[in-house]
């Protein structure tokens, strides 16, 4: 495949990962502390470059989103563990979290 079409399909080098995450709160958030908590994490993942695709989706106490680059580029590992040491310092409010593996984020896994 040419250096030109793989840039296009974003395949070889020019591959773009992501990773979910997902955590539960403690409890249910009052609109203000989940407006809050939710600024705090935008702000950390623009000052980063990062994006989060699904919107951080918030319903009963769940949210879940899927991380990228701000965008064209790649999440690096070290971006990985920058939201978890995040994460893991709200636990006076996250019950539990979950960061999956880098994936291809135009084509999955594989």
């Amino acid at each position: 495949m040419k250096k030109r079409l793989r840039k296009k399909l974003r395949k070889g080098e020019f591959q773009e990962m992501g990773f979910f995450i997902s955590f539960n709160f403690e409890r249910e958030l009052s609109q203000e502390k989940s407006h809050v908590f939710f600024h705090k994490l935008l702000g950390l993942l623009e000052n980063n470059n990062l994006a989060v695709g699904g919107g951080l989706l918030y319903e009963k106490g769940y949210s879940e989103g899927f991380v990228t680059w701000d965008g064209r580029g790649t999440v690096l590992e070290k971006h990985r563990i920058l939201i978890d040491k995040w994460l893991n310092e709200q636990n006076s409010m996250i019950k539990n979290y979950e960061i999956g593996v880098l994936v291809d984020a135009w084509y999955g896994h594989d």
